[in-house]
């Protein structure tokens, strides 16, 4: 099949898009980049031009790319070249491969990675000692699963100057002996974090490039067309750029900017520097990233009631909230759809004041702002987000019970809450607007950015590996339809892209793709096992098996 951009027919496929009822059995021709016809056979004959490829879909399902509203391409491909822990089931296989990992990389000043998770280590996190046993004369930093909290040893304590008497930074925690107030080797939330981290040697800007090669084709096979990097630094766009300068950047991407808790209305304003300075550049700036809370894992998620197992303790939020309002203002009076980080009800109450804030004293263009988690929802704010066009922008591949539910969430929480999470429906029936993503490389367990793998998630409520037989929030389950629409077009109206990609509209840019099985006929826990034959974006395909 060709690799450019041309004229397609694609015959005796089955077809999904957005409004529709059902598949249906459909022709759809491709010309210049965009779909031209979408209709029976017979009707499609005065499109098929002399040179047109003729797919055979063979009754297969062709569908919409999908679309990841919230992904960090270039952190996880940081990680993929770093010590990683993911997939790893007990702290004796985190020794063993930090061991391994450390004698393979002996050049290395600083051991750096991620995946650790929670429901490995009691509720104070792991200890240093543990990889001062591993390497002593070298620091060791390792993000969590969430990347919300880190493992260090001594000697990375050491070099950032942490001693009994350094107080916690603003919005972060050094984790302590409670007797005798000794930093304990673990950091919450990344004002704490950057105490170490500041200090690692950044990854070259050819390890990124390879890195962003590798993810990039990935999303390919998994027939992802659009993304949105969630927190843009301008490291990542000067590789964005070298890619698209090469012809590799196969997606449409969109890039949130970090706005500082600890900065005025005035970092607006340097933003929009930032957004002029890639005005060329193939990638949009539309949004600002505005971090509320941290994870309930560290018990750095701001809720509204205290949480089960800290009876005087409810987190606290990154921002202070009159200093919110003032910055969610100032941003949707210049033009800026705020994409926030929420996680607990708290935060996501907190998001939803200051677009209420904005919306209500501000300009009343339609901003689309989104909360991304929300976690967990207030039953009271639920109706909220219809009510201020709010976009809940969920992770599907979240939606069961991992070990960090089991061992970390019920005790927090307590069982009404924590079987509360990801309410789904509630806010779909409420008339909201939903988003879906995947978060990576950030998530539970099982670690993934295949849409098809975090729909049979979301679908089921359980793991892929089905360990737990229980199920996550049944009642919020949506269905297969839902589920597509979200990863489709619910994804395209989160970024501006809904009158041009999210569904397979005659006149829309023709970012599509085929799947091995017609999802519709299989049972929802069958779904992961499908794969992606084909995908085009903008008539051009980038992917076939």
């Amino acid at each position: 099949m060709s690799n450019k951009t041309g004229s397609f027919a694609f015959t005796d496929g089955f077809v999904y898009s957005p409004g529709f009822t059902k598949p249906l059995l459909l022709t759809i021709v491709v010309d210049e980049g965009k779909i031209v016809f979408a209709g029976s056979a017979d009707n499609a004959r005065p499109f098929v031009k002399p040179g047109t490829e003729v797919v055979n879909c063979k009754d297969r399902l062709i569908l919409p790319g999908f679309q990841d509203s919230h992904i960090h391409p270039l952190i996880g491909a940081e990680d993929l070249i770093s010590c990683s822990l993911t997939g790893l089931n007990s702290i004796e296989d985190y020794i063993a491969h930090i061991k391994d990992y450390s004698c393979r990389h002996a050049d290395k000043s600083f051991i750096s990675g991620s995946g650790w998770i929670y429901g490995l280590f009691p509720p104070e996190g792991p200890n240093k000692n543990i990889l001062d046993a591993v390497e002593k004369n070298r620091p060791i930093f390792l993000k969590a699963f969430d990347g919300h909290s880190a493992w260090v040893n001594s000697k990375a304590l050491e070099m950032a100057g942490i001693t009994n008497g350094t107080s916690d930074p603003d919005g972060g925690r050094i984790e302590r002996n409670p007797l005798t107030g000794e930093a304990t080797g673990v950091l919450r939330e990344w004002p704490a974090m950057n105490l170490v981290f500041g200090l690692i040697p950044k990854t070259s800007k050819s390890e990124l490039v390879e890195g962003a090669r590798h993810f990039f084709r990935q999303a390919a096979r998994y027939g992802i067309t659009s993304i949105h990097d969630a927190r843009g630094k301008e490291r990542f766009m000067d590789v964005y750029s070298e890619l698209a300068g090469l012809d590799e950047l196969q997606t449409r991407l969109s890039i949130s900017l970090f706005c500082d808790p600890k900065s005025g209305v005035e970092q607006i304003q340097e933003l929009e520097i930032t957004r002029k300075k890639y005005a060329r550049a193939p990638f949009e700036f539309k949004s600002v990233k505005i971090f509320l809370d941290g994870v309930m894992e560290g018990h750095t998620a701001f809720l509204n009631e205290p949480y089960a197992d800290r009876p005087n303790d409810r987190g606290s939020p990154i921002w202070d909230p009159a200093h919110l309002i003032r910055v969610a203002r100032e941003a949707h009076e210049k033009g800026w759809q705020m994409h926030f980080h929420a996680v607990g009800d708290g935060a996501v109450r907190l998001a939803l004041d200051a677009i209420e804030s904005a919306v209500t004293t501000g300009d009343r263009q339609d901003r689309r702002h989104q909360i991304a988690h929300a976690d967990l929802i207030a039953a009271t704010d639920i109706a909220r987000f219809a009510e201020l066009k709010a976009i809940a922008n969920f992770q599907p591949a979240w939606f069961y019970k991992d070990r960090n539910f089991i061992e970390i969430s019920l005790p927090q929480l307590g069982s009404k809450r924590a079987n509360g999470l990801y309410a789904v429906k509630d806010v779909v029936e409420s008339g909201g607007k939903i988003a879906f993503s995947s978060d990576w490389p950030f998530g539970g367990d099982y670690i993934t950015f295949n849409p098809l793998e975090a729909i049979q998630i979301g679908l089921t409520r359980k793991a892929l590996n089905l360990l737990d037989e229980t199920l996550l929030g049944s009642d919020q389950r949506i269905d297969l339809k839902g589920m597509l629409d979200a990863y489709t077009i619910g994804s395209a109206y989160a970024e501006f892209r809904d009158l041009d990609t999210g569904s397979l509209d005659v006149g829309k840019k023709a970012d599509l793709i085929i799947v091995s099985n017609n999802l519709f006929d299989l049972r929802p826990e069958e779904i992961a096992k499908t794969e992606v034959l084909f995908t085009m974006l903008d008539g051009k395909p980038i992917w076939s098996a």
